[in-house]
Formats: structure tokens, C-alpha cells, sequence
């Protein structure tokens, strides 16, 4: 990833980028079909660079490349805190790109608009990550900064899940608030704990030992959402 942009591959993704951020998109390498159908949506000052298969191969990271790859820019950076009255997902230094990728779509299919990473949490501008958010990545507000910063100055109810928590039936429904979601082995870090006012939990009704982080997380956003 180039310093300050980070790569969209795809015709989904670029066109993703395109609806929602065309002002960000830096330089686009695509096969001669996808340029003479999509160049004259680029912006003026995106550079279009039309490229033959095995040139894609070489610059594409994935192992089969799809017509067009796009370098886009960061957006700029923040210190947005949670706004009150929204759901939004704070992730505590949630590693596995997949898994990251996941929350993010399912986080913008349910609308929550922000989604709040500590320092430890995968770059969510990671190739993988990207991907695996199928878009999504273009119109959520992302946000990194320190956990217990960020949860000590937001007045709204978080919820944390946890193995041990309460049934989510049980007591739903909540306020809208932050949902966080700890890392895939070791769960909510505890410096995070005092800023839990309620712990979930998805109640286990046979013999797996832990669901995956983003399923687990998918889960609660669908029934909070609710």
C-alpha cells in the first residue's frame, strides 16, 4: 500500500468508490473493456492507465484479478466520538482481517454509520480487509484511537460480549449505544471493563465452544437492531 492510499480491486469495489468517493480515487489500472465502459465516470484528475491481462496479474493481489484496480486515498482523519442516540461498533484489537472485513458489511447492511478501532485492531485498509467489506469500507465513518479515550468521554450505554453476559433476549430491547467486540482469543481487553454498563451474550444451545468473532458480532448487531 502506497503511503496515504491503500488498493480497490474489482469492478464492485471501484464502482463502490466511484458512488461514494470518486474525489478520493487516485489512479485506476484497468483492461481495456472496463476503461471504455467506466473511464468517463472517472473524475478529471484520476489517472487512467489502460493495461493488458498479464499486467493486471503482476500489479493485482489477487489471485484472479478482475478487470480494474484502483489507488484510493485515505480519508482524513478524525477524533469523532460515538454520537448518542446511534448504534456503532468499537472493535478492541480485532486481528483477523476476514473477521474485520465481515462486521464491517454487516455493520453497514443495519446502518450503523461508525465503527470505532483501538490501535491494535488489523488496518482496516489492509488488501483483505477491503475485500472482504464488499464496499462498505467507502461509507462508514472509520475511526482509531485508544479504547479507554474513547469510551471515557462518550455518555452513551455500551454493551460488551462476553461469554458470561446476559442472554441478549433477555434484555432486549437496549438503548442504542457501543456495541464492543474483543479480540478472536482473548476477548475485551480489561482496561475496558470499567466502561461496560452491560455485558451479552448469545446463549449456547449445543456443543460448539465459541462462535467466531464476526459471526458473534453479526448476530448482536442484527438483534440490536431490531
Amino acid at each position: 500500500m502506497a503511503a496515504g492510499c491503500f488498493l480497490a480491486e474489482g469492478p464492485k469495489l471501484v464502482a463502490e468508490a466511484l458512488a461514494h468517493c470518486p474525489e478520493r480515487l487516485l489512479k485506476v489500472y484497468a483492461l481495456h473493456g472496463w476503461a471504455h465502459a467506466q473511464g468517463p465516470l472517472l473524475a478529471s484528475k484520476t489517472e487512467l492507465t489502460v493495461i493488458e491481462p498479464h499486467e493486471l496479474a503482476k500489479i493485482s493481489q489477487l489471485q484472479a484479478p478482475q478487470q480494474v484496480l484502483a489507488l484510493v486515498a485515505l480519508p482524513a482523519a478524525d477524533a469523532v466520538t460515538p454520537p448518542n442516540g446511534q448504534w456503532c461498533l468499537v472493535l478492541n484489537d480485532v486481528q483477523d482481517p476476514g473477521n474485520m472485513g465481515n462486521m464491517l458489511r454487516t455493520a453497514d447492511w443495519f446502518g450503523w454509520q461508525h465503527v470505532f478501532c483501538t490501535p491494535g485492531t488489523v488496518d482496516a485498509y489492509n488488501p483483505k480487509v477491503v475485500q472482504a467489506s464488499m464496499g462498505a469500507i467507502f461509507r462508514l465513518g472509520l475511526h482509531y484511537t485508544e479504547a479507554n479515550q474513547l469510551l471515557s468521554n462518550y455518555n452513551g450505554p455500551v454493551y460488551g460480549s462476553f461469554m458470561d453476559g446476559a442472554p441478549i433476549k433477555s434484555v432486549l430491547p437496549l438503548a442504542p449505544g457501543a456495541l464492543v467486540v474483543g479480540n478472536e482469543g482473548n476477548g475485551i481487553a480489561p482496561e475496558l471493563l470499567p466502561f461496560i454498563t452491560q455485558k451479552i451474550s448469545i446463549p449456547r444451545l449445543g456443543q460448539g465452544e465459541s462462535l467466531n468473532a464476526a459471526t458473534a458480532a453479526g448476530i448482536f448487531m442484527a438483534m440490536l437492531s431490531a
